[in-house]
């Protein structure tokens, strides 16, 4: 499954790079988000540790291509689920549009519609959204 969903960011580009690959501060805006915990043998690999419907559950994050402030590309993984997302930023100098592109690897048929995980995805952009633009950092 491949799509694609953008955001405008009313923010220079400085922090919203800064910010994004920033674990500290995402356990202010990622909601669920209960902790991370940084795999010492790969200092680009975290654990992810969420709370959904009253479960924990751990998602390895991996950060495969870093060329910030433009681009970084991110692997997260769960059991039976592979989810690559290459995060473009563009600015104007003023503003920032956040372009994810989205690339998710089933073992089985999710339950969820493409449309499901498209609405997940921009709600999560939105969340940083209003994080940056309400500097809540």
């Amino acid at each position: 499954m491949e799509y694609q969903c953008k955001v405008i960011i009313n923010e220079k580009i400085e922090p919203v790079t800064n910010i994004f690959l920033n674990h500290d501060l995402m356990l202010k805006w990622e909601q669920g988000l209960l902790r991370y915990e940084k795999i010492k043998e790969n200092p680009l690999t975290f654990h992810l540790i969420f709370k959904s419907d009253g479960h924990e559950f751990v998602m390895k994050e991996t950060i495969k291509d870093n060329y910030l402030p433009k681009s970084v590309t991110i692997i997260y993984e769960v059991p039976g689920v592979y989810n690559e997302c290459k995060n473009t930023f563009i600015s104007d100098g003023e503003t920032v549009e956040w372009i994810m592109d989205v690339r998710f690897e089933f073992n089985q048929k999710p339950f969820q519609s493409k449309e499901d995980f498209i609405c997940k995805t921009q709600s999560g952009m939105l969340q940083f959204k209003n994080f940056i633009e309400n500097q809540q950092y």
